[in-house]
C-alpha cells in the first residue's frame, strides 16, 4: 500500500467531520505524490521572489543612520539650547533644497517627496527606560516609483546633505567672536589708556585661545599648522615684552597727551578704588569682630561623631559661621592690598606727569610703539580668526553622523521574505487543490 493509499479512507458512510478529514488527507496526498516536483516547484518560486525582492523592491528604498555627537544631544536640545525636533528634515526648506539638489524643480513636489521618508528614534540597549532620550535616528527613504529618474540611495545621500545644511545653518553655534568689538576698547586717546585697552585685547585673544585648547588640543590647522596653544604663547609674549614693557615706559618717563586731563582721570580712578578699599576693610573688620567674640564652647556641637563599615568611631568636623568668616576676612584683606597699591601707583603717576613731563622725542617714541603693538595684535588677531573658522568648520562637521545609505532589505531579510512568500503562495495553493476536490466530489466525480 502506497503513501495515498494510506491517506485516503473508503468509506461511503462517513460524517461530516470524517469527511473533511478525508477531503485533507486526499489534498494532502494530492501534494505530496510526487514530493520532489512540488518542492522543485516552491524552490523556484522562492528563487524568483528573492531575486524580485532585490533588483525590484531594493533599489527602491535606502536606510541610513544618523547620530548626534555633542553634549546637549543627550538633553534633547541642539547646540544652540533649543529643542531637538527629528520631524524638521521633512520641513519645506529640507525638502526643497534635496528637490533642487536631484535636478527634479517641477517634476516633484514637496508633499510626494514627504511622503517617501520615514523617520524613528532608535532606542539601543535602553528602549525601556521612560527618560532615555535617543540621539540615534533611522532615517529611510521609499521610492514607490514616483522618481524614476533617481534610486533610492542618491535620494537619501541628497536628503542628508540638505539636512546637514539646514541644522548647522540655525542651530550650530559658531564661536567665531574671539575679539568682537575690540576695536571699541579706544576709550581714550592718552598712553596709558591706550596701553591698558591694548592689554584687554591681548587678555581676549590669550583666554579665547585658552579656551579653544581645552576643548581641543590637538588640534591643528590643517593649511597652516597652527595650534591654539601657538597663538596663546604668541599673546602672551605680546602681553610680557611688549604691552607691560610698554606700560613701564610710560609711567616712569611720565609721558601724557594732555597732562592736566590725564592727572583728573587717574585722581577720579583714585577715589573710586578709595571707596572699595573702604568697603573691603570695613567687611574685614566686621569678621574679625565676629571670629573674636566667637563663643569657643560652640565647637563641640560642630565634631559629629560617626560610625564607619568598621564599627569604628571617627569625628567628622562640620563647616562652622567661623570658617567662613576666616576665608572672607582673608579675602577681603588680600583685595583691600591690592587696591591700596593702585591708588598708590595712580597718585605717583598723577604727580609726576605735571611735576616732570616727558619730552617731545619720547611721546614720538611711544606713538611709535603703540602702533608697532597695534599691528602685532591685528595680526594675531587675524590669524586666531582664520583658524578658529577653520576649527569650527571641522567641529560642527561632527555634530552628525551618517552611517549608510544601504539598501532597507539586506540579503538576510529578502531571503526571508522570499521565504514567507513561498510558504504563503503553497498555503494559498493547498486550499484551492482543496477547494477543487471538494468541488469535484460534490459533483459525484471519482478523484
Amino acid at each position: 500500500m502506497n503513501l495515498t493509499d494510506r491517506l485516503i479512507v473508503h468509506d461511503d458512510q462517513m460524517t461530516e467531520e470524517q469527511h473533511q478529514r478525508s477531503l485533507f488527507r486526499k489534498t494532502l496526498a494530492f501534494m505530496t505524490k510526487k514530493w520532489w516536483r512540488t518542492l522543485f516547484l516552491l524552490l523556484i518560486l522562492m528563487g524568483i521572489f528573492f531575486v524580485a525582492d532585490v533588483v525590484i523592491v531594493n533599489p527602491r528604498s535606502a536606510t541610513v543612520i544618523m547620530t548626534l555627537n555633542y553634549e546637549q544631544a543627550s538633553d534633547g536640545l541642539t547646540p544652540n539650547a533649543t529643542r531637538f525636533n527629528m520631524y524638521e528634515i521633512k520641513t519645506e526648506p529640507v525638502l526643497q533644497a534635496t528637490i533642487r539638489y536631484a535636478g527634479l524643480e517641477g517634476r516633484l513636489t514637496t508633499d510626494e517627496l514627504s511622503g517617501c521618508i520615514l523617520v524613528e528614534a532608535r532606542h539601543e540597549g535602553s528602549s525601556g527606560d521612560e527618560n532615555f532620550i535617543s540621539t540615534s535616528y533611522r532615517i529611510e527613504f521609499r521610492n514607490p516609483g514616483t522618481i524614476p529618474e533617481r534610486s533610492a540611495k542618491s535620494m537619501l545621500l541628497l536628503l542628508c546633505k540638505a539636512y546637514r545644511e539646514y541644522f548647522y545653518e540655525n542651530y550650530a553655534v559658531s564661536k567665531t567672536t574671539a575679539g568682537r568689538g575690540l576695536d571699541d576698547l579706544d576709550i581714550s586717546t592718552e598712553y596709558l589708556s591706550r596701553v591698558d585697552a591694548f592689554a584687554l585685547k591681548i587678555g581676549q585673544i590669550e583666554r579665547y585661545a585658552e579656551e579653544r585648547m581645552n576643548e581641543s588640543g590637538d588640534y591643528r590647522d590643517p593649511t597652516s599648522g597652527l595650534a591654539f596653544s601657538d597663538i596663546r604663547i604668541r599673546a602672551q609674549n605680546l602681553r610680557i615684552f611688549d604691552s607691560n614693557n610698554l606700560q613701564s615706559y610710560v609711567i616712569y618717563n611720565a609721558l601724557s597727551e594732555d597732562a592736566d586731563i590725564l592727572r583728573d582721570q587717574l585722581l577720579y580712578r583714585k577715589r573710586m578704588a578709595k571707596i572699595n578699599y573702604d568697603k573691603k576693610l570695613a567687611s574685614y573688620g566686621v569678621n574679625n569682630e565676629g571670629i573674636d567674640i566667637y563663643d569657643k564652647a560652640m565647637t563641640s556641637i560642630y565634631m559629629i561623631p560617626t560610625i564607619n563599615d568598621k564599627s569604628q568611631i571617627s569625628i567628622y568636623m562640620a563647616m562652622t559661621g567661623m570658617d567662613k568668616m576666616v576665608e572672607k576676612a582673608d579675602e577681603d584683606l588680600i583685595e583691600a592690598i591690592e587696591l591700596f597699591k593702585k591708588m598708590e601707583s595712580d597718585q605717583t603717576i598723577a604727580d609726576a606727569v605735571v611735576s616732570r613731563p616727558g619730552s617731545k622725542e619720547q611721546q614720538a617714541k611711544v606713538e611709535e610703539l603703540l602702533e608697532r603693538l597695534d599691528k602685532k595684535i591685528n595680526v594675531l588677531f587675524a590669524d586666531l580668526v582664520t583658524m578658529d573658522q577653520a576649527y569650527e568648520s571641522t567641529h560642527v562637521q561632527r555634530y552628525m553622523m551618517f552611517n549608510g545609505p544601504w539598501s532597507a532589505h539586506t540579503l538576510r531579510a529578502a531571503l526571508i521574505e522570499a521565504a514567507l512568500m513561498t510558504l504563503a503562495v503553497a498555503v494559498i495553493g493547498f486550499g484551492v487543490i482543496y477547494l477543487v476536490l471538494k468541488s469535484k466530489e460534490s459533483d459525484g466525480q471519482h478523484v
